[in-house]
């Protein structure tokens, strides 16, 4: 996980953001996906997740490469 961004409180209460994801066969490259997160009994558990947003989202700038 690169970074953690534009997170949201849903209007049915749950948790959403954006997450830029290194890989590690492409280091320079970010993946971005919007995770969406319930809590449950006092711990966030990730309830959805939309991959593959790269190409409508770009990841932060200034994203470090390993």
């Amino acid at each position: 996980m690169l970074a953690v961004r534009e997170a949201r409180v849903l209007e049915d209460g749950r948790v959403g953001a954006l997450i830029d994801i290194g890989r590690p066969e492409a280091p320079t490259e970010a993946e971005v996906d919007f995770i969406i997160f319930v809590d449950e009994d006092g711990r966030y558990l990730i309830d959805d997740l939309v991959e593959g947003l790269e190409d409508q989202v770009p990841p932060a700038a200034g994203t470090p490469a390993p």
